[in-house]
């Protein structure tokens, strides 16, 4: 999904996108600021992490700014698009009995009960979300459960057109509350009302995360945005980050309409992607800068001819051997390095080669990918690596 033209892709279901840094599948921009784990019941669980991670094709606003998760998994039945606290994003069919996620093999269970939807993960940790009969269509968790029984509770607001987070809590304490200044300012406290209080705040313009301001005296993090697209179709994006250690990060988009390309069938103008990255960490080091290259192929099937469809990955649809990758070039104390990266078309990394000083280091990663099959046709764990190897050549 995106704040732009409406489309679908699950190329953002992977570790690269969910840490922040330019994404070597989509050429997207991600940003993630860590804030403090809550821990509940005397350290017994459950573990809540709320890092801020914001994802240029996630269109989830619930009070932090649009495309900002914070680790809460949140289920939009009207568009049926499930967002996990992991990151995966996933369209849904939904019957009056059950909830299902089309083209997955998560291991990840979902039940459709009368008053919650329930969520529950390979380590064992449930979340239960508000349920089917509640008003708000987007439905949030209102109860984390550990493996071991124990559990958070979780108190929304939903006056508003988002439900907006407001108080973390375990079986004795509140472990955070939040405070909204109308739709401009987010205040984080944790542990309030003790010793060991702390406050993060959020600042927004115009629905977007614009500052996080740390406990720490002149401590925050800068956020600031560029109109993206050949006409500004994209929205802004953000394109400068400055870190409260005096770093800061930029990237430049591609312009004049340049970008990934769509199929022909899906009428949408291309998605610009990262072409330059700088990074200066303010303590003196060289300012580090990465250029960026991509296949005319790429996560949204460009160059085949089939019938898109906004509700799915389209590239699934695909069953030929289609791959498409990215090449990045960084100078390091005045030597290049090479990054290329090649994925398949179910977005699986089957090669980095990594090449400076003459010397290239080549990592292959082999699926049980049946070819000329569908995703429902794959076996259930194949998008598990069956085997690796690394080859060096030159030098």
């Amino acid at each position: 999904m995106s704040t732009g033209p409406d489309f679908f892709t699950q190329a953002v279901n992977f570790v690269n996108s969910q840490f922040g840094g330019v994404d070597p599948r989509t050429g997207l921009f991600h940003v993630s600021v860590a804030l403090p784990e809550l821990v509940g019941n005397d350290q017994a669980g459950p573990f809540l992490a709320l890092n801020l991670l914001y994802a240029p094709l996630n269109p989830t606003h619930t009070g932090f700014g649009r495309s900002v998760t914070t680790g809460l998994t949140t289920y939009d039945a009207s568009e049926r698009l499930l967002v996990l606290s992991t990151g995966e994003q996933y369209k849904t069919q939904e019957t009056d009995a059950t909830l299902d996620l089309l083209q997955s093999k998560n291991m990840v269970r979902i039940t459709k009960e009368q008053d919650a939807y329930r969520v529950t993960h390979r380590s064992g940790v449930v979340e239960v979300l508000t349920g089917p009969k509640h008003p708000h269509p987007v439905k949030v968790p209102v109860v984390l459960l550990s493996d071991t029984g124990h559990q958070l509770s979780l108190t929304w607001d939903f006056d508003g057109p988002l439900p907006r987070l407001r108080q973390v809590r375990d079986a004795a304490d509140v472990l955070l509350a939040v405070d909204y200044d109308g739709d401009s300012k987010a205040t984080l406290v944790y542990q309030p009302g003790t010793p060991a209080s702390a406050r993060f705040e959020l600042h927004l313009q115009e629905g977007r995360l614009s500052r996080v301001v740390l406990p720490a005296p002149g401590a925050e993090y800068r956020f600031a945005y560029s109109q993206v697209g050949g006409q500004g179709e994209w929205g802004q994006l953000i394109t400068d980050v400055a870190t409260p250690v005096g770093g800061r990060e930029q990237v430049v988009y591609s312009t004049d309409g340049a970008g990934h390309r769509f199929p022909d069938s899906a009428a949408l103008p291309a998605l610009p992607y990262v072409t330059r990255h700088t990074i200066n960490t303010g303590s003196g080091e060289p300012e580090l800068q990465t250029s960026y290259e991509y296949t005319a192929h790429n996560f949204l099937a460009a160059q085949t001819t089939l019938t898109w469809n906004p509700d799915a990955d389209n590239l699934y649809q695909v069953l030929t051997d289609y791959t498409y990758g990215s090449t990045s070039r960084t100078v390091i104390d005045s030597e290049e390095r090479t990054v290329e990266h090649t994925f398949n078309r179910f977005h699986l990394l089957t090669t980095q080669s990594t090449r400076q000083r003459e010397i290239t280091q080549t990592e292959l990663t082999d699926y049980d990918v049946l070819a000329g099959k569908s995703f429902a046709d794959q076996q259930a764990d194949f998008q598990q690596p069956r085997a690796t190897r690394t080859e060096f050549s030159g030098g």
